[in-house]
This record gives structure tokens, sequence and C-alpha cells, in this order.
């Protein structure tokens, strides 16, 4: 192992006895040597320590590192203080990544020096099995292989979105611009990866899938957005003030707004109980989307689509409820809204298997469709 590998790779553990053996094995089956391993115990009470150790046992690429619950951002923070390499990559531990995740993206950053490089990834549904490509990829067609994000300022985090997983980071270029992770439960990663990708001197793109995210568990960050409702508002306020903080608000304005407006309406949405919806609605009503500078009348009312099946006209319309109403009729605007895009969902469903919309006609037992609910914001 060398002093400095060219890449760590940071995976943070919460009891995950189910999937961590499989982890480990997608990290030793990597076709590159030169990268080391931080896996970050936080806090596991199932076993997943001593699992750990039994399963990296004698492999000088693998640290152990444990700390106190206090999630993932805070454990992927104790990774990247302990870190050697020159790039940091992200891993979930219940997800899988190529043989060739660490080589293809290293190779990409060595040709290119880039503070950040983005891959692409695919979506894998527990519920059925299948391999999904992710409806979130970027079009290489769109973009040079390397360019400053500045002059792609106002789609820049709508096309490469939030998540870690499926991009690099220049380690010096995060020490210096001091990025870090909030201390959060979910949508930890909203501040960090934008924060990153506005800040970046030149991003390169790999369009090359390398990381398999999964999605449809009980466990997933999707499935238990209901234990933390309000992290989405406190991972926005972060992004707002670091990009204010340092002179990047005026250039990444439209594209903080379209962001994180959508960021609201789908942490809303996707909510399951009454107790979460309450605790979020509160963070948003009385002047807290004004707090956030989002505007139900900024945006376009417009088809076009904004993330998975909604549209831009969602969001405006579901922010406009907010705006306007009490934190009933906002729920109610929430369930017509999910209502809206399931029914798109099963449309679109039957235009692919009959060429019409008149599938229920001609079954009377559809198949089971498994769409929207798929990611964490």
């Amino acid at each position: 192992m060398k002093d400095k590998p060219r890449a760590s790779v940071i995976v943070p553990v919460h009891n995950a006895m189910g999937t961590i053996a499989r982890t480990v094995d997608d990290l030793k089956r990597q076709t590159s040597d030169d990268f080391e391993v931080l896996l970050v115990n936080d806090g596991s009470t199932d076993g997943t320590q001593s699992a750990l150790a039994r399963l990296v046992e004698g492999d000088p690429r693998f640290r152990l590192l444990y700390q106190e619950n206090a999630g993932p951002g805070v454990a992927r923070n104790t990774g990247m203080a302990a870190a050697r390499g020159e790039y940091v990559m992200f891993m979930d531990a219940d997800d899988s990544i190529k043989p060739t995740f660490v080589e293809r993206a290293m190779a990409t950053a060595g040709e290119t020096d880039a503070d950040v490089v983005c891959f692409q990834m695919n979506l894998f549904d527990e519920r059925d099995g299948q391999v999904h490509e992710s409806e979130e990829r970027w079009r290489s067609c769109d973009y040079p292989a390397v360019f400053d994000p500045a002059d792609y300022a106002d789609d820049l985090f709508c096309t490469f979105r939030n998540w870690p997983v499926d991009k690099a980071f220049k380690l010096s270029f995060l020490r210096d611009a001091r990025i870090r992770f909030p201390a959060l439960y979910r949508t930890e990663d909203l501040s960090f990866t934008c924060s990153a990708l506005a800040r970046a001197r030149s991003i390169a793109l790999l369009d090359e899938c390398l990381y398999t995210y999964y999605v449809g568990s009980e466990t997933s960050s999707t499935a238990t957005r209901d234990s933390h409702p309000g992290d989405f508002y406190v991972g926005a306020s972060e992004l707002k003030q670091y990009l204010e903080r340092n002179g990047l608000m005026e250039r990444y304005a439209f594209a903080y707004h379209t962001w994180v407006g959508l960021c609201v309406m789908l942490n809303l949405v996707e909510l399951s109980t009454p107790e979460g919806y309450a605790q979020a609605y509160a963070l948003v009503a009385d002047g807290g989307l004004e707090r956030l500078g989002i505007y139900a009348h900024d945006y376009l009312d417009s088809k076009a689509p904004a993330a998975g099946h909604f549209t831009f006209h969602d969001v405006r319309k579901f922010l406009k409820a907010i705006e306007q109403g009490s934190a009933e009729s906002s729920a109610k605007a929430a369930q017509a809204l999910s209502n809206d895009v399931a029914l798109r969902i099963r449309r679109l469903a039957y235009v692919e298997k009959y060429g019409t919309t008149w599938g229920p006609v001609l079954e009377t037992v559809t198949r089971p469709l498994h769409a929207l609910k798929h990611r964490s914001d």
C-alpha cells in the first residue's frame, strides 16, 4: 500500500450486516490496486464491527474507523479526515460497484486533473430484481469531456444532481474549499455535492456506468425519509450559505432555485406519515421558503421534466400551495400530485406495452410498476 494512494473510497456503515459482505467483496474485486478503503462504522449495534474486522483481515488496503452514531454525513467527514488518497470516492454499504469503479474514474482524473469526475450509475430495484437505467443520466453530447462549470451554470445542479456516489473529488480541492458534509442523516449530500460542483475549476465526464444504486428496500434512504423529515431544509440552507459566502450565488442562482425548489417538493411529497409531513411543512411555511430564497413564481409553468415524472409545472403548483395555503391544503396538494404522477407512470407503461393508453381495457390485472420513489435529495 502506497503512503499516498490514487484514491480513497469512503464507505459509511450502519447496521449493515445484510449487505456488508457484498460491499467488501465488490471493493476487493477492484481491477486497480492503487487505492485504500475507509470503512466508517457509524455506531452499528448489530454485529457489523466484528463482521468488518473478519471480512478485511489481512488486506492492507482496508482501514476500519469507528464513531458514535452521527449519520452518514459525519461518517464521510471522518473518512475524509483520515483519507490519504489524491481523490476521494464514496460508496454506500447497501449498493454495488463495477470492478473498474476505481480504475476508470482515476484514469479520467489522471488524464484531466479535474477537481470533480462524474460518471454514470444504474438503479437496482429490489422489489422486482431488475437493473434499470437511471432517469437522471446526463447526456455526454450536451457537454465537453472537460468543462468549466461556470460555462454551464444554469443546468449544473439539475443535470449532475447531488449524489456523491457517482463522482470522484480531488481531496486537496475539497480541503482548500472547506467543503464538508453537514451533520445530517438525510439529504446530507445536497450542500456537499452542489457546493463542490459550483466551486470546481473543472469537471470531467466519464460516460460509463460504474455504480449501481439499490432502491426498494425497507432500509433505503427513500424508505426512511420520515425519520428525519427536516434534514432537507437544513441541507438546502447550508448550500445557500456556502454559495453566498463564497460569492457564487449570483452565478448559480438559477441552478440553486431550480434544484432546491424541486428538492423541497420531492421531500414533502414523498413523506408517508402525518407527523413527518407536519414537521417538514412547519419549516417551509410562514416564511420558510423565503428564507431559502425560493418562490413559486420563479418556476416556469412548463411541462418540461424536472425529475423523474415530475415537471416544473408540478414544482410551481406545489410551492404555490405552500405559499397560499395551510398544512392541510398543501398535504392535499401533495397527495393529488402523487396520484397525478402515478397516473402518468401507468399511462407510459401502457403506451410502452400496447402502443396506446387503452391498456386497462386490454388487461384487467396490470403488471406491477416500479418507477418514481427511487432516490434521496
